[in-house]
């Protein structure tokens, strides 16, 4: 049995990832932890090992707005879809998203 160095959770509203270097959206987020997270990302999406500088944004602007380095971890095919399931590793965040990061779990474990 797998067992994970930090909590994941669900999130509980619509959140994009967003390439930071062109500001288009590269999929949505599924689940988040304190090391990295997991979103469905479409066809053309980054290979495990790729570096990118993602932001992960509440479209309503109401619950999350972090930037930061992360890597591609793995990826996998969805089923059914054209696109893929995509696990991410956090590498550089700064302090203040770090923090951003942080309340954010807080409350996604309350609910």
């Amino acid at each position: 049995m797998e067992k994970r160095k930090h909590a994941r959770f669900a999130v509980d509203r619509p959140i994009q990832v967003i390439n930071h270097l062109d500001d288009k959206e590269l999929g949505r987020l599924i689940n988040i932890s304190e090391g990295g997270f997991m979103a469905i990302c479409g066809l053309g999406g980054p290979e495990p090992g790729n570096l990118l500088q993602l932001t992960l944004r509440d479209p309503q602007g109401q619950t999350l707005e972090i930037q930061g380095g992360v890597r591609c971890v793995w990826r996998e095919p969805t089923h059914g879809e054209d696109g893929y399931w995509c696990g991410y590793q956090f590498i550089d965040l700064s302090e203040a998203d770090r923090q951003k990061l942080q309340a954010y779990l807080t409350s996604l474990d309350r609910n």
